[in-house]
């Protein structure tokens, strides 16, 4: 379709006629999907929700669209901000787990209102990993001390004990939710 007849679509849409959205749709569909694929290379059922959400966006900011500009690269910029919003929520919400997962770890040593089979599990993996990140899941969460004291005790710098930490928590995160054999 010509822009001039996408404008008539939009149009369309704007005086109430939302059948003709589904042109939008069936038109873009596709090209929207590997944008938010492209930024989220997440699953496919993943894609698809985001691919949804940036139709329910679009639909939504078409009144803001303005006539004779190329619609294209306008709905590429929508699905490409939705995903990218996706993105980071799920970069705050693994933040988030691995904060968390700290929280387990002093409930571990509180033994305080924890579930016990998590407790169980997170005491396995603590059991399993190397020495050194044990002595810093001890001097952290057990002693607690601050990162700046352990690198002085462990002979290294806050900065690359915090990666440490990080990788740490990880590790951890990911034998917690292991499934049992």
């Amino acid at each position: 379709m010509e822009q001039a007849e996408w404008d008539q679509v939009i149009l369309a849409i704007r005086g109430g006629d939302t059948d003709r959205f589904r042109e939008i749709v069936a038109e873009f569909q596709d090209r929207l999907r590997f944008v938010i694929g492209y930024h989220l290379r997440g699953s496919p059922d993943l894609v698809e929700e985001v691919l949804h959400c940036a139709f329910i966006e679009i639909y939504k900011s078409l009144p803001k669209f303005e006539l004779g500009r190329p619609l294209a690269p306008w709905l590429q910029q929508i699905a490409r901000t939705e995903a990218i919003k996706e993105f980071r929520h799920r970069q705050r919400a693994s933040a988030h787990e691995t904060e968390m997962l700290g929280f387990d770890i002093a409930d571990h040593r509180q033994k305080k209102d924890a579930p016990v089979e998590k407790l169980e599990k997170l005491s396995g993996c603590l059991e399993r990993m190397q020495q050194t990140a044990r002595q810093v899941i001890q001097a952290h969460y057990f002693d607690g001390l601050g990162f700046d004291a352990i690198a002085r005790n462990m002979g290294t710098s806050a900065a690359s004990l915090r990666v440490q930490m990080f990788k740490i928590r990880r590790a951890l995160r990911e034998c917690i939710e292991r499934p049992t054999a």
